[in-house]
């Protein structure tokens, strides 16, 4: 149940790391594997070292058939939903965008650079410009690299994207997105720097071409998961870094340059952060005791406020065993929401038990909305977003049989906020 960080791609037709901040429940090729899948090398071997560093939690889906992991809504006839699908044992892993027009969502094509591609997070500046980020896996299985794709009004095309990784392994990816304007987007990630060394990753659209803007990050592992701006000049990127990745990492951007930002001693990890002005903005995540793995004392969800001078930690409720936010999104100083999951029973594993976590701010508190009744079904929420006091959409999966990371059969979730209760 401990996620924190955004969810990475399915690799080799098996893997979808759900990137968090326990400990891999197995190494990222380990038990559940089907047979005759090949073990590629370099680039997920890197990822194997990064779960025994309790960098990444694992999510076997040998039978997964899709997952939403962001979205974004714009207006009452125009959203974007994004992620991944697969089909059978899902041997190949394909990008999954879905649209809102005001009725229903349906699926519309977009590109796939190999067999193996993901993506985490979708903005739209309007109906003709919209982006969407994420990660590929080179056709031999050898390198990781940044995805970005974006849609004209008609079609969704993939754009050329730097890699600041380079090697045999090398390792970037994307996974948070925010756009200003049409000339002023900003994409989020890391990458690896040498063998051992990683680092945020900033990414910025200047209506041309999209080029890495340098970026401070401290000692030892340094992530990005998410990123919002309210103007040129204002900015938030938020992750987490530590040897272990358990410490929240907060970053400004001024207009000229990106600076880290003291936060609140707390240890824990920042997931996701939406910013309303310059003086009021939320970051949320999970808040652990001692190290966010898998076997220590249950996790809490994390929220953050920005009032203009300082973050401090808020209230939250806690109705489980084992809580995290993995998305925030506030459209006023009175209405935000943040999701997650929770623990709701005996979770042996991280799909076992797991229930939607739906928080409202309401300008005075937090407060927890009412239960969507799906047991005895796995849900997992990636992504919200607001667009008025009557109208959010949340996305995640639901796993609908055998959560226990072997016979995994999961399905993309959109859930709808009416004012008076989400439904699915």
């Amino acid at each position: 149940m401990k996620q924190g960080m955004a969810r990475l791609a399915a690799m080799a037709g098996v893997v979808v790391l759900t990137a968090g901040l326990p400990a891999l429940a197995g190494a990222a090729y380990g038990a559940g594997q089907p047979h005759g899948v090949a073990r590629p090398a370099s680039a997920l071997s890197r990822l194997e070292r990064l779960g025994r560093g309790a960098l990444f939690r694992n999510f076997l889906a040998a039978s997964a058939q899709g997952e939403l992991a962001g979205v974004d809504v714009r207006a009452r006839a125009d959203g974007w939903a994004v992620g991944r699908r697969c089909t059978g044992r899902c041997q190949d892993q394909y990008t999954l965008i879905e649209h809102w027009n005001g009725r229903r969502w349906s699926r519309v094509p977009s590109p796939n650079v190999t067999r193996f591609q993901y993506l985490e997070a979708v903005q739209a500046v309007s109906a003709r410009d919209a982006w969407a980020v994420g990660l590929y896996l080179t056709r031999r299985n050898e390198v990781i690299r940044t995805l970005i794709e974006h849609w004209n009004g008609r079609r969704w095309s993939r754009v050329a994207s730097p890699n600041p990784s380079t090697g045999p392994a090398a390792f970037s990816l994307l996974n948070g997105l925010t756009a200003v304007s049409a000339r002023d987007v900003w994409a989020a990630g890391f990458y690896f720097r040498g063998d051992t060394d990683i680092r945020p990753l900033l990414l910025h659209w200047n209506g041309v071409r999209w080029a890495v803007v340098p970026s401070p990050h401290r000692s030892g592992t340094s992530v990005l998961t998410s990123v919002t701006a309210t103007s040129a000049d204002n900015a938030w990127a938020v992750g987490s870094y530590g040897d272990s990745a358990t410490d929240a990492l907060l970053m400004h951007w001024n207009g000229i340059r990106w600076s880290l930002v003291p936060r609140p001693r707390v240890l824990g990890t920042l997931d996701s952060v939406s910013a309303v002005s310059a003086r009021d903005a939320w970051a949320a995540g999970l808040s652990c005791s001692h190290r966010c793995n898998s076997d220590n004392p249950p996790s809490r969800a994390l929220l953050m406020h920005w009032n203009g001078v300082r973050w401090a930690r808020a209230a939250s409720p806690e109705p489980g065993l084992d809580d995290v936010l993995t998305g925030v999104s506030a459209r006023s100083a009175g209405d935000a929401w943040a999701v997650g999951d929770y623990c709701r029973g005996k979770c042996l594993g991280p799909e076992l038990g797991g229930a939607p976590l739906l928080l409202h701010w309401n300008g005075t508190r937090w407060v927890r909305a009412a239960g969507l009744g799906l047991a005895p079904h796995t849900a997992e929420m990636g992504g919200v977003s607001v667009l008025s006091a009557r109208r959010a959409w949340a996305v995640g999966l639901l796993c609908a049989k055998a959560c226990d990371q072997q016979g995994v059969v999961d399905h993309p979730l959109i859930l709808r906020w009416n004012g008076r209760r989400w439904t699915s």
